[in-house]
């Protein structure tokens, strides 16, 4: 099972740069929302292996980027499963996060999966 360690190495393997807290937080987020995933429909992948490539890994690309100055405020429009908002969130901690999908219930299960975990309250929007 991959733990933060281990997915701060494959972060890496794809140059993206990820605080140990960041992918702590990451993952913690990705397990609740697998959580949710169970009830209500977030994602085919069922997986955790795979939902830590599929959607931890991929998001975390967003630490390729090369920014000059880290985002304030970030729109993840048709968030679905709050990846890569959750992401951008982990990269940068002090920036404004929305997460804007058509569905309410997805939205109600991200709320839920995002206070299982060790954000600010203020991140998200």
């Amino acid at each position: 099972m991959t733990d933060p360690q281990a997915f701060l190495e494959l972060a890496a393997a794809i140059q993206s740069d990820l605080s140990l807290e960041g992918a702590t937080r990451l993952l913690a987020y990705l397990d609740a929302m697998l959580a949710e995933n169970e009830h209500v429909n977030l994602t085919a992948v069922r997986d955790r292996e795979e939902a830590v490539l599929f959607h931890a890994l991929d998001s975390a690309a967003i630490g390729c980027g090369g920014f000059e100055d880290a985002p304030e405020r970030v729109l993840d429009l048709g968030t679905g499963n709050g990846f890569p908002g959750v992401a951008v969130a982990c990269f940068f901690p002090d920036a404004k996060i929305t997460l804007m999908d058509r569905t309410l219930k997805k939205l109600k299960a991200i709320e839920r999966a995002v206070a299982a975990c060790d954000f600010r309250p203020d991140t998200f929007e």
